[in-house]
């Protein structure tokens, strides 16, 4: 429901990539519609598959209308998560309000494509050359060469899914146990198989393993169970492989890290994440749903200069980490590097989760 009485606003609806406000180069476009005086109750219907002016249908107040002006940008690359603006303006354009709303896409298409691009680009690691997400990155990897060093058995299989470059080949070269690692990526999978030799790289989707039940140890799942469109799906199809007793490593963004809490807001991490999960959901709800025993968690990072932006005609509402946004720059490294660490000493409100859980039983389907 939404109430705004001056009847010269302009209502639109404004779309851009998710997190990524530039205009042209990520906004797919604004949809402006005439609201009445007074309480205005509002649902939108979506379809881009053809983009044009009736891309975007009002229901408002139980009635439909289309757009009385638009403007499309028929060059947008699509990606998983959109940012949906409902915005109230003034006729000179000066901001009144702002409502934002994520959209999940979910073709298969859309998210093949998405991922290629990012593989191709590298955009994990490089993110302009800012330094928050190479520290973060650095030490996550500290975290995880500490609990696969406890990988001692040499007859072990352990399987890397959903790899990229694999993390296990990042931490260090050699393992003694046996590393089996499976992407989407062909060119990505055959140049790592080309560097690292000692690993078995594989062609794979995560969500559907060519692997008999009860044929790993252990199983890593590094920043991939957001990405899937049927989480619990996933986690069924990693406990079929999994020996009883074996391991599952995930490492996933925390929907109730501090900058969420605080804000009272579920926003996701990155334009590209289907569900985020808190910490108390995976523990007490999803891993044991589908078969699994949080034994061990930890995590990276903790938001502690979360501060009030000026947007327009007012202080935002919503408090952004520092560090994240205007921070982001090599003189807070030590900053960056000491609350990563404070991360680990709180895991449920961390920004990354890393957990380990144990295979206890096969699920009845």
């Amino acid at each position: 429901m939404v109430q705004w009485f001056r009847p010269e606003l302009i209502f639109t609806l404004d779309i851009y990539s998710f997190m990524q406000r530039k205009h042209p180069q990520t906004h797919l476009g604004w949809w402006r519609f005439q609201l009445y005086e007074g309480q205005n109750d509002i649902e939108f219907i979506l379809d881009f598959n053809d983009l044009h002016v009736g891309s975007v249908i009002a229901k408002i107040n139980g009635k439909f209308h289309s757009a009385i002006d638009a403007w499309i940008n028929l060059n947008f690359n699509f990606s998983p998560l959109l940012d949906v603006l409902l915005t109230v303006r003034k006729p000179n354009n000066e901001p009144v309000d702002e409502i934002p709303i994520a959209v999940k896409i979910k073709d298969e298409m859309i998210l093949k494509k998405y991922y290629h691009d990012i593989h191709e680009d590298q955009k994990y690691t490089d993110e302009q050359q800012r330094p928050f997400l190479p520290v973060m990155h650095e030490h996550k990897l500290k975290l995880l060469k500490k609990i696969f060093s406890t990988f001692t058995e040499p007859q072990w299989k352990v399987l890397d899914i959903g790899c990229g470059r694999s993390l296990f080949a990042e931490i260090k070269a050699n393992w003694p146990f046996h590393i089996f690692a499976g992407d989407l990526e062909y060119p990505l999978i055959a140049m790592r198989k080309k560097e690292f030799p000692q690993i078995k790289w594989l062609l794979m989707n995560a969500i559907s393993l060519p692997f008999k039940d009860n044929t790993f140890d252990a199983l890593f799942a590094g920043e991939l169970i957001e990405h899937m469109p049927d989480p619990q799906n996933a986690l069924l199809e990693w406990n079929r492989v999994l020996r009883t007793k074996g391991m599952v490593i995930i490492t996933t963004p925390n929907k109730n890290r501090l900058s969420n809490y605080i804000n009272k807001y579920e926003r996701p991490f990155s334009p590209d994440h289907f569900r985020e999960f808190s910490l108390e959901e995976l523990k007490n709800e999803i891993l044991p749903d589908a078969g699994f025993t949080v034994r061990k968690a930890t995590g990276t990072y903790l938001e502690l200069l979360l501060f009030s932006k000026y947007a327009g005609i007012k202080i935002s509402s919503i408090r952004e980490d520092y560090l994240q946004r205007e921070g982001n720059k090599n003189k807070n490294i030590f900053l960056m590097k000491l609350f990563n660490r404070l991360g680990t000493f709180v895991p449920s409100h961390c920004l990354d989760l890393v957990i380990i859980a144990e295979k206890n039983k096969v699920p009845v389907i």
